[in-house]
């Protein structure tokens, strides 16, 4: 199962024989990193974008889901 990343220049590998994820980046002949899968059966994989994009300069915009009401600290790098 081999998906690509939003950014396109990147895929997710999965092996099901040792249950981890990788990620590839383009150019790359060894995997820059991998995701363990806690055991499970690896049935399918999905890359999901949930990136913030600018809409203006200054203004960023991104749709996500809270699990309740309340107060949150964003942080940006």
């Amino acid at each position: 199962m081999i998906v690509p990343t939003p950014e396109q220049s990147a895929v997710l590998v999965a092996n099901p024989t040792d249950k981890t994820i990788y990620f590839y980046a383009e150019g790359m002949n060894a995997p820059m990193g991998s995701f363990q899968n806690m055991g499970r059966e690896m049935r399918a994989a999905l890359a999901v974008d949930r990136s913030l994009r600018e809409t203006e300069p200054g203004v960023y915009i991104a749709h996500f889901r809270l699990p309740a009401d309340g107060a949150y600290d964003v942080a940006f790098v």
